[in-house]
């Protein structure tokens, strides 16, 4: 996790310094995709639905912690509500994984567009996003602008 991190701020530098912007800003955690989607195009909208993806996340998950501890401390489990809780959870964290999916087909293909990269290289931001940032980071790729 630490490595891909790690790898992915590189491959940003390289393609924050293609695209004019501070280098030094791909290191930080959320504003770093604020700027991906800024370079990659002019509307903002995509950012927004991630971080209210990111936002429901961790209220999901947090609220999930609280409730299996308060039904553990009170001494009554009732074993069908935590079924049924964990269903809950394993249903919102497939959609979420959904959603971040398709955030990051959308970016890719904007990039794609920004960069004049090819299908597979957009597939690889897509799916590995890491590996695609360092490949048109450090790349022959060229920054167009957003389209």
């Amino acid at each position: 996790m630490i490595l891909a991190y790690i790898l992915s701020a590189l491959g940003l530098m390289k393609m924050f310094e293609k695209a004019g912007v501070s280098s030094g800003l791909a290191w930080v955690p959320i504003y770093r995709f604020y700027l991906l989607v800024k370079i990659s195009s002019s509307k903002i909208w995509p950012f927004i639905v991630y971080i209210c993806g990111f936002v429901s996340y961790i209220v999901f998950y947090a609220y999930s912690i609280y409730y299996s501890y308060s039904t553990s401390v009170s001494g009554l489990i009732d074993e069908s509500l935590l079924v049924g809780m964990s269903i809950k959870v394993l249903i919102f964290f497939v959609i979420y994984g959904l959603l971040h999916l398709t955030f990051n087909i959308i970016i890719a293909v904007k990039l794609s567009r920004a960069y004049t990269i090819g299908g597979g290289i957009a597939f690889l931001i897509a799916i590995i996003p890491w590996a695609g940032y360092m490949v048109v980071g450090f790349g022959q790729a060229q920054y167009n602008g957003p389209q």
